[in-house]
């Protein structure tokens, strides 16, 4: 469900990108999808920053499904370009 929550994103992403042609707009929506999945951990590393000993563990399960689910998304919106070029396969598995 976490990878479908992206899909939305990107598909409100799309919108807001439709302007553009169809080759800039699928990588300005997965530049922006990227951009916006550092955001949420940075967001969530300074709430863990400030936050108690105790809180720390919490929501950190949470976390770690949506960025999955964030990478899940990224492999199969790339699944024609890791699959023409081994290199782009090595870098999102790296990556993740």
């Amino acid at each position: 469900t976490s990878a479908l929550g992206w899909y939305v994103l990107r598909l409100v992403l799309r919108d807001f990108f439709r302007s553009s042609s169809s080759l800039k707009r699928g990588v300005l929506e997965l530049h922006a999808l990227s951009s916006i999945h550092a955001l949420g951990w940075l967001l969530f590393l300074f709430q863990k920053l400030r936050s108690s000993t105790q809180e720390l563990p919490r929501n950190c399960s949470r976390a770690l499904v949506a960025s999955l689910g964030f990478y899940i998304h990224d492999c199969w919106a790339l699944r024609g370009t890791l699959l023409h070029n081994p290199a782009m396969l090595v870098h999102q598995s790296s990556v993740a």
